[in-house]
């Protein structure tokens, strides 16, 4: 068993190792103008704290013009965790998922619930396989 992890772990290190480094170059002059534009926009918002985006873009188009608003961001929503559900970060990380739900929703009552649910049961589940499959003599 040993063997074979050693094998897979050399053949993804091989295989990584043949990466291809992509091509990319900086213009600088492109990357100043870009950031002249949003800080001139920062500036703007900034002196007139009371207008929304919609105003903006209505009132001052040469301000928004090369400038682009993206609402499709992803937003982690409060109290919830990224990728995947707080169970599952305590089923499969255990204690450690538990500890980082807790800290990552900043003590939410319910979703640190949710992950102890997670931790027992993967506790429990590991347990069981480990009991069924003769202890320790595996590893």
């Amino acid at each position: 068993m040993n063997r074979i992890i050693l094998s897979l772990s050399f053949l993804l290190v091989s295989i990584s190792s043949f990466a291809i480094e992509p091509d990319f170059t900086l213009n600088e002059t492109e990357l100043t103008l870009s950031f002249d534009e949003l800080n001139t926009l920062e500036r703007f918002i900034n002196e007139n704290p009371n207008l929304s985006i919609e105003e903006i873009k209505a009132q001052n188009q040469d301000l928004v013009g090369n400038v682009s608003f993206e609402s499709s961001a992803i937003v982690n929503p409060a109290g919830a965790m990224p990728i995947v559900g707080s169970f599952w970060w305590g089923c499969v990380l255990g204690i450690v998922g538990l500890l980082l739900v807790y800290f990552i929703t900043d003590n939410d009552k319910e979703q640190t619930k949710k992950a102890l649910v997670g931790c027992v049961i993967g506790t429990l589940l590991f347990g069981g396989v480990l009991a069924l499959s003769g202890g320790l003599t595996w590893f």
